[in-house]
């Protein structure tokens, strides 16, 4: 365990991921029963510093659910998402808000958000990713857990979603759209 993270801070976090992830799965929305599980990565942005972003450990990589063949793959790729996200936030601001919008086709997924909250005595933008379900999934399970833990409002997520034309966020967490 990270020695930067809270134990209560990640105990909430992971269960609340837990908690989210069971209730997408089990809704009649998800349509992909054989995809249950991934990995969790929460990464800080480097101090807007462009150099720091490939030397910015997370603070928290957990694996969560019934995990998918080829685990390390799915650690791998959420750390990837997160990382593009802060580089893509580093380059343009606040216009990068999902790694959606720097996604190349069965190369490079959607699955990670940025959230602009105090965490861990940070204050700024930090990215949250998922990977293990179907790349809009992920996306949408941490619009939920952004909104959750109240990282995000409820219409900035909606506004994320809407970007990627996030079904699973619409249809399975329909209490946090926000029209």
């Amino acid at each position: 365990m990270n020695e930067i993270v809270d134990k209560n801070f990640r105990n909430n976090v992971v269960e609340a991921v837990e908690e989210l992830l069971l209730e997408m799965c089990n809704s009649a929305a998800y349509d992909r029963k054989d995809r249950r599980g991934g990995f969790f990565v929460m990464k800080l942005t480097p101090s807007n510093r462009p150099q720091y972003i490939s030397n910015n450990p997370a603070l928290l990589t957990v694996p969560i659910g019934e995990l998918p063949i080829g685990t390390l793959k799915y650690a791998n790729i959420a750390t990837e998402k997160a990382d593009r996200l802060i580089a893509d936030f580093v380059k343009r601001g606040k216009e990068a808000v999902s790694s959606w919008q720097t996604r190349v086709e069965n190369e490079k997924y959607a699955g990670a958000i940025l959230c602009n909250m105090i965490v861990c005595d940070h204050y700024g933008p930090f990215a949250i990713s998922f990977s293990g379900l179907p790349e809009l999934a992920d996306e949408a399970l941490m619009l939920a857990l952004a909104v959750r833990m109240q990282w995000m409002t409820s219409e900035a997520a909606t506004r994320i979603a809407k970007i990627s034309n996030n079904q699973y966020f619409r249809d399975c967490f329909a209490r946090y759209w926000s029209e």
